[in-house]
């Protein structure tokens, strides 16, 4: 009998690394709510995901329905959790039916994955592929797993959801159901022999076994009953019995290579009952329900044909009606998105233009600096092909945030500044970031990065951190050189306004140095398109 601190002790270790080699039954009793009031929030976030993901591949969907009512009740999940389980709940959802839950949750995944961890990320592309399934389109489900190329590390928690076997057995599986198994017989078999060695009696490992031994009778192959008899086990061990159509499917399919067709017939009759037994729809039975058509084409029994053929049309006939619905709720649901983007960037500007207003009326008489930073930051990122352009030009009008800090007597003094007073002017970096933090739009994510480091060298002799070359980060490079480009050209209580030719001279003269010379150059480029014109 486990103890509760054994208990404590290993759910923490699980929301830290993952299962390991736990099996899914055991894992399932070990995260039965409620969990030990010791356990750190976090960590019981992250077992319920994981909790969910184990229910999920255990075929339990009504009981991962549960679960996704308790985890959409905490409020203070972190991205990488609340992505994994936006994503595992469409795939419950799609189990389920239930099309509209299903998109909400597929609309939020999409919002939380820009700011996911890296390896993380790709659990879009298996998501998508599920959706794609659910759609019939076997080649854009094809497609989506093949763009699966990061993985996260054996010791990551969520490894369990996204990992080498799992991605390479789900592109094998769409070449199956897209009519191309003979190309995915040894992705099978290699996705096969890792998921075995990784997490042996899981939801997952059922999964790949069945499938790649209903892909081996596909092409001909006759197992040793033997096989058939171990998986059978396996999925009794688990009481998963939403595989039992493929794996008796497999089992008649080899019967009927060997000859051997009243076996073949009995086990096709016991498919047929399990598919009109099942409560859901999905497109696997209908590669299934192809499989016995075949056979009794074949075997030119047409009593047994008739049947077969009204299951298959009522199978398909309720799929092309989820198909229906789902995309008439893709629909709405994109144009209330649509709707919504639409009103957050109206919001976000507006909120960008009144703090930039805060800055400009401390120090910029005509108001206008912080405009043309932008608008010279927008066209440097533009002469390099840069992505973001518009959003780094953008969040540019917020690089000074941190001045409406500064005492006028330092912000407007007329004379050089003293050493201590250079260094409360420099404190404006600082200030401006912690302005900026906790920002949940990119906008305010970039201009936070610019705020900070807008003052760096590209030598490494500059402030608050004295980042170096490419470790200061891109936006912050480019508004590096517009910002003083600018303040060369405009007239300070401290200095004269610079004409255009002396400005650049002296931009030319500290690349390399202050800023990095590839921005320097299309500055030079800019400049020149100017006088050209």
């Amino acid at each position: 009998m486990i103890t509760d601190s054994d208990r404590l002790h290993k759910l923490r270790a699980i929301a830290q690394s993952g299962l390991g080699g736990m099996g899914a039954t055991d894992f399932l009793a070990l995260s039965r709510l409620p969990y030990p009031p010791e356990l750190e929030a976090r960590s019981a976030d992250r077992i319920l995901v994981l909790r969910l993901t184990a229910q999920r591949q255990s075929f339990a969907m009504l009981a991962a329905a549960d679960t996704i009512e308790v985890l959409n009740q905490r409020s203070d999940l972190t991205v990488d959790d609340a992505f994994m389980f936006t994503c595992e709940a469409v795939r419950v959802f799609l189990s389920l039916n239930r099309e509209r839950d299903a998109i909400e949750a597929l609309l939020r995944a999409e919002a939380f994955y820009p700011n996911v961890s890296a390896e993380l990320q790709d659990y879009l592309h298996v998501t998508h592929s599920v959706l794609y399934t659910f759609l019939g389109d076997h080649e854009a489900r094809l497609q989506a797993s093949l763009r699966v190329q990061r993985t996260p590390p054996p010791e990551h928690p969520y490894h369990l959801n996204l990992n080498p076997g799992l991605a390479r057995g789900n592109v094998t599986w769409a070449l199956v159901v897209a009519g191309r198994p003979a190309e995915a017989l040894p992705g099978a078999q290699a996705a096969l022999d890792d998921i075995r060695q990784r997490f042996p009696g899981g939801g997952t490992h059922a999964q790949f076994e069945v499938n790649t031994l209903h892909l081996r009778a596909m092409l001909g192959e006759d197992p040793d009953p033997a096989e058939f008899t171990r998986i059978y086990d396996l999925l009794h061990a688990q009481g998963n019995t939403g595989l039992n159509s493929s794996l008796l499917t497999a089992q008649a399919l080899a019967a009927w290579t060997c000859g051997r067709t009243d076996e073949a017939h009995r086990l096709f009759q016991q498919v047929l009952e399990c598919m009109r037994a099942q409560a859901h729809v999905n497109h696997v039975p209908l590669l299934l329900y192809d499989q016995v058509l075949a056979f009794y084409q074949e075997w030119g029994n047409a009593s047994e044909l008739v049947p077969v053929l009204h299951d298959r049309m009522r199978a398909l006939e309720a799929l092309r009606r989820q198909s229906h619905v789902m995309f008439q709720e893709l629909e709405r649901q994109a144009f209330e998105l649509n709707r919504i983007r639409a009103d957050l960037l109206l919001s976000q500007a507006e909120l960008i233009t009144r703090l930039s207003a805060i800055g400009e009326r401390r120090d910029d008489a005509t108001g206008q600096h912080l405009k043309r930073v932008s608008d010279l930051v927008l066209r440097l990122a533009q002469e390099l092909n840069l992505p973001d352009a518009n959003l780094m030009a953008t969040a540019a009008r917020l690089h000074d945030l941190g001045k409406v800090s500064l005492p006028d007597s330092i912000l407007l003094k007329a004379g050089p500044l003293t050493p201590e007073e250079r260094r409360v002017m420099q404190l404006h970096t600082i200030h401006g970031s912690e302005l900026l933090a906790g920002g949940t739009s990119q906008v305010l994510a970039t201009a936070q990065v610019i705020a900070l480091h807008h003052h760096e060298r590209w030598d490494g002799a500059g402030y608050p951190h004295q980042l170096k070359g490419e470790a200061i980060p891109l936006p912050a490079r480019l508004v590096a050189v517009a910002d003083v480009f600018d303040a060369l050209l405009s007239e300070r209580p401290y200095k004269r306004a610079w004409s255009r030719p002396e400005a650049l001279a002296e931009m030319r003269r500290l690349a390399g140095s202050h800023f990095e010379p590839r921005i320097v150059d299309a500055l030079d480029r800019v400049v020149l398109t100017d006088e050209g014109s």
